[in-house]
């Protein structure tokens, strides 16, 4: 399959690197609260002839996208409501 102007679709470089990092901690049986950092970086491009290292090293010159979370979970315990 080619583009408008006849060069392939297909012949991409596609590079993406990710770091996940999280913290869990149970408080009580069933309820916890999870912290969560995500580091990724994305890029694309041409340039399929590169050697691995090249690859790496100009995939983390690009900007990295960071994303933090933090999720509580709490388990209610119905029979200890009710009385």
């Amino acid at each position: 399959m080619n583009d408008i102007d006849g060069n392939s679709v297909y012949d991409i470089n596609y590079n993406a690197f990710t770091i996940d990092m999280l913290f869990r901690w149970v408080f009580f049986p069933g309820s916890e609260i999870n912290v969560v950092w995500k580091n990724s970086i994305f890029s694309d491009d041409e340039g399929i002839d590169q050697t691995y290292w090249n690859n790496l090293f100009g995939n983390l010159q690009d900007g990295p996208m960071n994303t933090f979370s933090i999720k509580l979970i709490y388990w209610l315990d119905a029979q200890y409501l009710k009385k």
